[in-house]
């Protein structure tokens, strides 16, 4: 699965650099690669944070996830400067076939996995017995069902999803606050995006070194709940001085939340339906963009301090309430 989407996603790239060089790249020749790309990626990413937990031990997964989670974060300030340097040099088309010619590199690393396969279930008899195939509704179909008949399963998937809706779009919101909240220009905006990064690359530091806390669900709806309280008062703040700070603390809680959660989801659903639960919890990904959406709309009624400042108590409320009426409150791992 990983190799076939990461080979597809590199002739995604090689048409979009022919057609840059070529000089001729219409807007929606753009947004159809930006649409079959984001196809991919709905059928890689589960695939790959599924993946984690076939290549370490089960005692090492919580400081797996973390460093994934942190390389994640490094490419998201790393590569914005590395393709602007690229562009500023070589020009746009040489960007995007440097792009291409980088998948490669994965592909030849997925190539040289070798995982063993998992061992079928056994009869009583020792006979093994094949798992029936499915088909792709009745998978989906499937993990839906897990998902919903596991009450556990099914509150970490809305700890994933909820806070990702109201609180990932105060990332976009920033260009608001630079502009309307701190009078600022590119630069402040550069500060203020560059603080919530770092944070959240330190944020998966300190999980990788924590494994105890990343396996821990009552640890992990703390950090939801700090999420939400800090990004409400970075919302309510008018000097940049105490928002930069306030948005080191708000990355690092972010990210340190995220990947607790996919830590212990990991850990908690079976090896048959991981990857179907994965694929639900990755509904985050379109969320954020959804929840951007909206609350740049809401920006414009009410003002965009009120609007993460609500973003943020609605966090701290739905993590208050997982945290005091379910199990999850009262399991450290």
């Amino acid at each position: 699965m990983l190799i076939a989407t990461q080979a597809s996603a590199m002739m995604l790239a090689f048409l979009l650099a022919a057609m840059v060089i070529a000089g001729h790249a219409p807007m929606w020749a753009v947004l159809l690669l930006a649409a079959g790309r984001g196809i991919l990626m709905s059928f890689n990413m589960p695939a790959r944070h599924s993946l984690i937990s076939e290549l370490v031990p089960t005692s090492e997964l919580p400081n797996a996830v973390a460093l994934n989670s942190m390389t994640i974060n490094i490419t998201k300030i790393l590569g914005p400067g590395a393709g602007g340097l690229i562009i500023a040099t070589l020009g746009t088309g040489a960007c995007f076939l440097i792009n291409g010619l980088s998948f490669l590199f994965v592909l030849w690393t997925l190539h040289s996995m070798k995982i063993a396969p998992r061992p079928e279930a056994e009869t009583k008899t020792g006979v093994q017995r094949p798992r029936p195939a499915e088909s792709l509704i009745q998978s989906v179909g499937s993990g839906l069902r897990y998902t919903w008949s596991h009450t556990e399963i099914l509150l970490l998937v809305l700890v994933s999803l909820v806070p990702t809706f109201f609180g990932q779009p105060y990332l976009v919101l920033l260009t608001l606050f630079a502009q309307d909240v701190f009078m600022t220009g590119p630069e402040g905006l550069g500060l203020l995006i560059s603080c919530a990064a770092t944070g959240s690359v330190c944020g998966a530091l300190m999980l990788a070194g924590m494994p105890q806390w990343a396996a821990s669900p009552r640890i992990m709806l703390i950090f939801v709940i700090l999420f939400g309280v800090l990004l409400a008062v970075f919302a309510t703040t008018s000097y940049m001085l105490l928002a930069l700070p306030l948005l080191f603390a708000v990355g690092a809680l972010n990210i340190a939340g995220n990947a607790s959660n996919n830590t212990i989801l990991q850990l908690r659903t079976a090896a048959s339906m991981r990857g179907r639960v994965l694929s639900i919890m990755l509904l985050n990904r379109g969320l954020a963009q959804l929840g951007a959406a909206t609350s740049a709309a809401i920006a414009g009624l009410i003002g965009v301090q009120a609007t993460v400042a609500a973003a943020g108590c609605l966090i701290v409320a739905f993590g208050a309430y997982a945290f005091i009426f379910s199990r999850l409150g009262r399991d450290n791992g």
